[in-house]
C-alpha cells in the first residue's frame, strides 16, 4: 500500500459542476480501463474503481505489484471535502489567505 494520494482540483467549477465532472472523469477513466467499472473497497474511504490494466499505459515505471495491491483506488468528487494530515500544524485559504491553525473540528 502506498502513503499517498492526489487530489485535483479545480478551484472554478461550481459545485453542481463538480459533480457532473467528477462523473465525467470516472466513466473516461473506466472508458479507457484506467479503473474498473465496479465499485469496491479499494480505499480508506468510500467505495472506489480499482485499477485497470490501461492504467499500465500511463506509468513511466512499470510497477508489477500495482494491479494487485487491495487499497489503491480511484475516487473522484464532487463537492468540499478537507483532508487533514497528521502532522499538519495550519491551513491557509487560497482566496483570502486567512489562516487558522484551528483543526480539530476539520478531522
Amino acid at each position: 500500500m502506498g502513503d499517498w494520494f492526489e487530489t485535483v482540483v479545480d478551484h472554478d467549477v461550481s459545485e453542481q459542476d463538480a459533480l457532473l465532472l467528477a462523473d465525467r472523469v470516472t466513466r473516461h477513466f473506466i472508458g479507457k480501463r484506467v479503473v474498473r467499472a465496479e465499485l469496491s473497497d479499494c480505499t480508506l474511504g468510500s467505495p472506489g474503481h480499482a485499477p485497470d490494466t490501461g492504467v499500465l499505459s500511463y506509468l513511466r515505471e512499470v510497477d508489477e505489484h500495482l494491479l494487485s495491491l487491495r487499497i489503491n483506488g480511484f475516487v473522484a468528487e464532487g463537492g468540499r471535502s478537507v483532508h487533514v494530515a497528521p502532522s499538519l500544524e495550519q491551513v491557509t485559504c487560497p482566496r483570502c489567505r486567512v489562516a487558522s491553525r484551528a483543526l480539530e473540528p476539520l478531522g
